[in-house]
């Protein structure tokens, strides 16, 4: 029994999105209306003249109504959806000088580039990320040609890292 004296103390893993305080961080969130899917054309429509993406596809659809879901939920005063999809007709320069929906527009972008709000929270500014998909498709990784960082590449090319960059 002596040898057990010099037994190494049990080892704790690390696991991803439970050692960083941020990572749990949540915004406040409200009830969601029943208008959302009639909001969806507006809401992408906005978002191709903020980010300057087409979103286009079915994915980048079913992506957009995720982070309008998400969008619609979050109880923040001074940042609100509803305001920023009325104004979907507007130019991009017209958005974001009209200071009633400018907080919103500048979230909107967040969201669709990195996946996340970022707003003050209990514990102090910080991002509110969504789920590990919504991360992975953050416009960001495709503006700068690489995947998002601790994600898969998709598709998965083996030695990716060994090839010249293809700039796009």
């Amino acid at each position: 029994m002596a040898g057990n004296a010099f037994l190494a103390p049990a080892v704790q893993a690390n696991i991803w999105e439970e050692g960083e305080a941020q990572c749990h961080v949540s915004a406040p969130e409200q009830a969601l209306g029943d208008d959302l899917d009639d909001l969806l054309a507006d809401f992408m429509k906005v978002s191709r003249t903020l980010t300057g993406m087409p979103l286009a596809s079915l994915h980048e659809s079913r992506l957009g109504r995720e982070y309008l879901v998400r969008f619609a939920k979050l109880n923040v005063p001074a940042i609100d959806v509803r305001k920023l999809i009325a104004a979907n007709a507007d130019t991009a320069d017209a958005i974001m000088n009209n200071k009633d929906i400018r907080a919103a527009a500048e979230q909107l972008i967040y969201l669709w580039y990195l996946s996340a709000f970022f707003l003050n929270t209990t514990v102090g500014p910080a991002w509110v990320y969504g789920t590990t998909d919504q991360y992975e498709q953050g416009i960001i990784w495709k503006v700068i040609g690489a995947h998002a960082p601790m994600m898969p590449m998709k598709p998965f090319q083996p030695n990716y890292w060994a090839k010249a960059p293809r700039l796009a």
